[in-house]
């Protein structure tokens, strides 16, 4: 992850686009917003299924 940051980083400096070559995994991006709505809806519940839930996928 630090290494998408830095490339990131690097690529708006230089006023370019982002692209993913050169990086070996895979990763998921979530909004922040998506996120805090998600525990809140699963907070509030209490049948989940074996308890357990993935937000990110």
């Amino acid at each position: 992850m630090r290494a998408l940051i830095r490339k990131a980083k690097d690529a708006k400096e230089r006023g370019e686009r982002l692209t993913r070559s050169g990086i070996r995994a895979e990763h998921g991006f979530l909004y922040v917003d998506d996120l805090a709505d998600a525990c809140v809806f699963f907070m509030e519940r209490d049948d989940i299924p074996n308890g357990l839930i993935n937000i990110g996928t």
